[in-house]
């Protein structure tokens, strides 16, 4: 799981889906800083699982009063929102 400091992640799906447990550690260190920025320029999709994570770092950052950040998702990251039904919940995320 590549990282550029404890709030900035780099979404790599087959990464996250293979070690699943290192992944939640990185979201759930990043969530503790007060603020959740995941890379998703990067992935041609995102795999359900790998939505799942997200939107629980989402909310919890968010329900501590922090901040979570969805940074330039390349074209196959919002097509897989949309086809899962979450464009919406991530709109005012994405940067």
């Amino acid at each position: 799981m590549a990282s550029d400091s404890l709030s900035t992640l780099t979404l790599e799906p087959d990464d996250w889906l293979d070690d699943p447990e290192t992944a939640i550690g990185a979201l759930s260190a990043a969530v503790a800083t007060g603020e959740v920025c995941v890379d998703a320029s990067g992935p041609r999709m995102l795999p359900a699982q790998v939505l799942q994570m997200l939107i629980s770092a989402r909310k919890s950052v968010e329900a501590q009063g922090g901040r979570f950040v969805l940074r330039a998702p390349s074209e196959g990251v919002v097509r897989s929102l949309t086809a899962l039904g979450f464009d919406d919940y991530f709109e005012g995320a994405l940067q």
